[in-house]
């Protein structure tokens, strides 16, 4: 399966796509929840976190396979709950892409902050995220985003960036 019922693009690029941006955000705050939690009961929670989006996952495949001419949230609370489940879960689908992308500006903002000691408004460093966001997403594809998404994961200073940051604000 490469293609989805609508012959669109193939699913490991969304799979890329979902992976950088969940470690993208939570690798941040990752060492801060170790330490409060504990290391054992840390490792069990991440555990039990994975098993629960590994299951979930499997029933949204499931889910797919049966209904391949579901292909977005809305389609899918068409499904369940008519007309008001499509517009409800396009609404709330919009409003987590928006918080979304809020969040990756926040950080943006944080880390310029961070990395300046605080030289220019928080503000001026926000629109200047909210821009470089808006340029690299302008190609609406999903096999360009995924790519990106993958460059950004795997990239050299990326590492060490998240780990300055980090360390210098604690």
């Amino acid at each position: 399966m490469s293609e989805d019922a609508n012959g669109h693009d193939d699913f490991r690029q969304c799979g890329l796509l979902m992976v950088a941006e969940t470690i993208s955000l939570g690798i941040l705050s990752l060492p801060a929840a170790i330490a409060n939690l504990g290391f054992v009961p840390a490792i069990i929670i991440l555990i039990s976190l994975g098993l629960i989006a590994s299951y979930t996952g499997y029933v949204i495949g499931q889910f797919k396979w049966r209904y391949p001419h579901i292909s977005s949230m809305a389609d899918a609370g068409e499904m369940l709950m008519g007309p008001l489940g499509r517009e409800l879960l396009f609404v709330g689908q919009m409003l987590f892409l928006v918080f979304l992308m809020a969040s990756h500006i926040l950080t943006f903002t944080v880390a310029m902050n961070t990395l300046t000691n605080h030289g220019t408004c928080s503000i001026v460093f926000g629109i200047v995220g909210l821009i470089v966001s808006l340029l690299m997403s302008l190609p609406r594809t999903l096999a360009k985003m995924s790519w990106l998404s993958l460059a950004c994961k795997f990239h050299p200073s990326s590492k060490p960036l998240h780990l300055l940051i980090r360390y210098q604000r604690l």
